[in-house]
């Protein structure tokens, strides 16, 4: 597996495993895309099926986590496998955080703010997302 790095910066944090980037090509050329966080998920920012009031707030702290971290205008370094793209079309990478060793993927698994996520099914997900909404709960974070 080949990993290419590019320089980003961040445009949007469109959720707490997406964001809106413009990719640093070279030569002044720059790509605006939309990537998602490889390996992890993030809950839902707004009630989707299966999900409740607790779930939606786990994704808002999520969002606002990284919000915090990678406010608009800050320079990241994404990789990625050649042509790797989720199920939306969106292209899979790891971002990694300037000074610092430890990609945002790895961090937001960590904070117990997002899960590992390799294609499993939604009730697996959604159970695994339970057990940070207790997690937070107990911090008092929701």
């Amino acid at each position: 597996m080949e990993l290419y790095c590019y320089r980003a910066r961040v445009l949007k944090v469109i959720d707490g495993d997406s964001l809106s980037v413009e990719v640093q090509l070279g030569f002044d050329v720059a790509l605006k895309m939309s990537l998602r966080l490889k390996g992890i998920d993030t809950a839902e920012t707004r009630r989707v099926r299966g999900g409740n009031d607790d779930l939606k707030a786990l994704g808002k702290l999520a969002k606002q986590f990284v919000n915090n971290l990678l406010p608009a205008d800050t320079m990241i370094t994404i990789k990625t496998e050649l042509d790797a793209k989720g199920k939306f079309g969106r292209v899979l990478a790891t971002v990694m955080i300037d000074g610092d060793e430890d990609s945002l993927n790895d961090f937001m698994v960590a904070q117990r703010l997002a899960i590992p996520y390799h294609g499993q099914n939604k009730s697996l997900v959604l159970k695994e997302h339970r057990k940070c909404v207790a997690h937070h709960k107990k911090l008092g974070n929701i």
